[in-house]
């Protein structure tokens, strides 16, 4: 019981709890991020998920005193998967998730033409 209640506790700083700072076209990336970060690192935080010029930004806090000794492999690998997720965001209407683009000058929002 303890493992779950642990597991439920981390989850309120992970990215799920986080979905709402974002559109929900861009949630299955969000999600799949999360599925493959905590495979990783299960006691990984989120410090902040939003989005900034048309794309998504995820800063996350690995820390070592929950998960034990983080390697360099570990952290490049994060860094890649975030990486990632941020460049499909790029191409992902933030909206209904379907291929798009960046729309705007000054405030930028990634959508596709119906959303547009």
């Amino acid at each position: 019981m303890d493992d779950l209640r642990d597991a439920l506790e981390r989850r309120k700083y992970q990215i799920p709890a986080h979905l709402v700072f974002v559109g929900a076209g861009w949630h299955p990336i969000l999600t799949r991020l999360h599925e493959q970060v905590v495979a990783l690192v299960p006691g990984y935080r989120v410090s902040q998920v939003k989005e900034k010029h048309g794309e998504l930004r995820v800063y996350l806090t690995l820390d070592p005193h929950l998960d034990g000794h983080i390697t360099a492999a570990v952290n490049t690998r994060v860094h890649e998967l975030l990486d990632a997720a941020e460049d499909e965001s790029r191409r992902t209407c933030e909206e209904c998730g379907k291929p798009g683009g960046p729309v705007g000058t000054g405030w930028v929002k990634t959508l596709c033409s119906v959303c547009a």
